[in-house]
């Protein structure tokens, strides 16, 4: 079928495939079983007998090797024009199997290690890859919300009473299955259809698999060049920005909307430009919806200049739309704002209440220097294999700031290339270079809506415009007189030495001079083919070998796991469904780890100390008549209990984190009905107020039924 598909069908060739087929079945084979399990989870230490985990390796290292060895049997350059002329067809199939085989790149086995530890499944591990604590708002809060969704009494309505033990609205962390959710994460509406671990894996690659596709869409548009395109996608989507930050959804809905209006204003069939109309409708809510002005209000301006490029390159086109066309155009709108309406009114109690907390609520930012963040693109390359504290903070994109800035303007202002879009684009990334080194006045700030945003997050969308200058640099790229090659390796060294300086002096523990060495050539010949074209051949050396760094820099920073034993293996987790299923109206407390409440949460228990994604004000104000300590609790908080003699109180551990000390007197007021402990955990069972009856008690994990006397 390959042979079919690439060209016309030979016996040599098809004698070939078959060849690269029984390789590749004994190398995966080889590699699954004979190189250790330590190897193939990055060094984690985890060591599983059976035969499981080695299969499940080499059912997927087949397709790996099998698609390299394809380089012996076909010309290079035809397997990947097959591949960017089937790329939509690749990538959906791509999604389809990872969901048919329940393939998912999460870190839930975080709940292998932390709950019933000796309790294992084989598939609770991941298969490839590490373990990312860092992850937590994926494994602790946004999972198992969606899972809660599915398990409450009346799935996926519009108030879940799972979360935080009382209605809490499913839009903001879970599923509903409403107009609301189809504006603000449609993917997820797919666990309305799918049992829970294959609407899961769909769940958790659709973002990226569709992210890299209209990303390489856009690029495409920018370029009208196939390698141009795939050089920005792997710059974007697998960059340590990209992935350790868990997909932020706006490099999908935003590059979709742009997308869709070229496509729109391109098309002369009637038929497809209603299509096309109400899908620039849909992402363009999708982006809107996702309220993180942090990111939304700086890459806003980014999508608004490509815009205005767009109608500027297409304006003879715009100029002859028709009345139908307009007409279908303002319809798009209209659909728009009543999709907008829709969700706003859905999620009106969470933005109110989150508007109002001191965190995040109250936050007001006018910039400060975090400039260096960029500047330390470099080491990301590092990140999947020697972590920092927070990999997450560091991520960001590997883009050659600040040359990919300098080059532009040398284009503009030496080779005279009056190019609209990066003189747009230069323009938008003043004000955010400003703001995130000296700071913007409040005045400046707040009109341009920079006090929405962070300078922690407005430095990742100017690494964004780093790679659409470069993705633009390289769409003219042949056509330019480039700097000489004597003069670039001068340039190159300076910008070599600079770059892996800056990262050796902010992080001054984390680079070896082994890695200093290699980013040292590998930002020299990078930086070198940028500016100089060498013998004609520089943009297409620079183009794989950044893609090349990208994907190194991205492609181990996920697990590859199967399934969710991790959570449903467990023995806990079974015994607390079943008590659920005679009795799930009742409310629960855990006391542990910071994972205790979602655990209990995934299982179908409703839990009042659950992530508040927003306060449970009813509660703690019950618990907190005097409102004393409400700065504390009014904000987005993972909530910790313990038990105590003492008055009822709240101490604030983090930003996101605190502490409920809550009074034996004071249980009775918040209608608990079970405790679930994980570890030991010091109960005063002659407290006087709350009697504590052990239904279950196994490996650590231990359940009471509470009564009050």
């Amino acid at each position: 079928m390959i042979n079919r598909l690439l060209f016309h069908s030979t016996g040599h060739n098809s004698k070939k495939v078959l060849c690269a087929i029984l390789f590749s079945i004994c190398v995966s084979l080889l590699l699954a079983f004979y190189v250790p399990s330590n190897v193939w989870t990055l060094n984690s230490g985890i060591q599983i007998g059976g035969l499981r985990i080695p299969l499940y390796r080499a059912f997927i290292l087949f397709f790996v090797v099998f698609f390299l060895s394809l380089h012996f049997v076909y010309p290079v350059k035809k397997i990947y024009d097959f591949m960017f002329k089937y790329r939509w067809q690749i990538g959906i199939g791509l999604l389809l199997f990872v969901t048919l085989f329940k393939i998912n790149g999460d870190s839930m086995a975080y709940y292998t290690m932390t709950i019933q530890s000796s309790k294992v499944d084989a598939l609770s591990y991941p298969i490839f890859g590490q373990i990312r604590t860092i992850r937590s708002d994926e494994f602790l809060v946004g999972n198992p919300g969606i899972f809660a969704s599915a398990m409450d009494v009346h799935p996926f309505a519009k108030y879940n009473s799972i979360l935080r033990g009382t209605d809490t609205l499913n839009i903001s962390t879970g599923v509903y299955a409403g107009l609301g959710m189809l504006v603000y994460q449609p993917w997820k509406l797919i666990f309305t259809i799918l049992p829970l671990e294959n609407a899961f894996s769909f769940y958790f690659y659709f973002v990226p698999v569709f992210a890299f596709l209209f990303c390489m869409e856009l690029y495409y548009i920018l370029s009208k060049n196939k390698l141009v395109a795939f050089t920005g996608a792997t710059m974007t989507v697998f960059s340590s920005y990209f992935l350790w930050w868990g997909f932020p959804n706006y490099l999908l809905s935003g590059t979709a909307t742009l997308v869709f209006f070229y496509k729109f204003i391109n098309e002369d069939n009637l038929k497809k430009q209603i299509i096309f109309g109400l899908l620039i409708a849909l992402s363009f809510s999708v982006f809107i919806c996702n309220l993180y002005s942090a990111w939304q209000v700086p890459v806003g301006y980014v999508y608004l200049v490509i815009g205005i490029w767009m109608i500027k390159e297409n304006f003879d086109q715009i100029r002859h739309m028709s009345k139908k066309q307009w007409l279908l155009l303002l319809s798009a709108f209209m659909v728009c704002v009543v999709f907008v309406l829709s969700y706003f009114i859905t999620a009106k109690e969470y933005i109110q209440i989150i508007n109002q907390t001191v965190y995040p609520g109250k936050r007001v930012d006018y910039g400060s220097n975090v400039i260096q963040k960029i500047l330390c693109y470099a080491q990301s390359l590092f990140f999947p294999f020697g972590g920092l504290s927070n990999n997450s903070e560091s991520g960001v994109f590997f883009c050659l700031f600040p040359l990919s800035t300098l080059l532009s303007l040398y284009y503009l202002i030496v080779a005279k290339k009056k190019d609209l879009l990066s003189i747009l684009l230069l323009i938008v990334e003043i004000p955010m270079i400003i703001y995130t080194t000296i700071g913007l006045p409040p005045i400046v700030a707040k009109l341009l809506l920079f006090t929405h945003s962070v300078s922690g997050r407005m430095v990742d969308i100017l690494g964004f415009v780093q790679v659409i200058l470069i993705v633009r640099l390289l769409s003219f790229y042949e056509d330019e007189k480039h700097i000489k090659p004597i003069v670039g390796s001068i340039i190159a060294i300076v910008f070599a030495c600079e770059s892996v300086l800056i990262c050796k002096f902010s992080f001054p523990d984390y680079l070896n001079k082994y890695r200093m060495i290699l980013l040292f050539i590998l930002i020299f010949f990078l930086s070198f083919y940028l500016m100089t074209n060498y013998k004609d051949k520089g943009f297409k050396k620079f183009g794989i070998l950044i893609s090349v760094v990208s994907i190194c820099s991205g492609i181990c920073v996920r697990p590859i796991s199967i399934g969710l034993s991790s959570v449903y293996a467990k023995p806990a987790a079974q015994e607390i469904q079943k008590i659920v299923s005679i009795d799930p109206k009742s409310k629960w407390v855990t006391i542990g780890g910071i994972e205790t409440p979602s655990f209990t949460v995934m299982c179908g228990a409703p839990t009042i100390n659950f992530v508040n994604t927003y306060p449970n004000l009813k509660l703690w104000h019950t618990l907190d008549p005097e409102k004393k300590y409400e700065k504390i609790y009014n904000r987005y908080e993972h909530v910790q209990v313990l038990l105590t003699q003492e008055e009822t109180s709240f101490a604030l551990l983090q930003n996101d984190y605190i502490t409920l000390n809550l009074s034996y007197k004071d249980i009775e007021k918040t209608k608990i009905k079970y405790l679930a402990t994980f570890g030991d955990q010091n109960i005063d069972f002659n407290n006087g107020y709350v009697s504590f009856d052990k239904i279950y008690d196994e490996d650590g994990a231990k359940i009471y039924k509470l009564s009050y006397n």
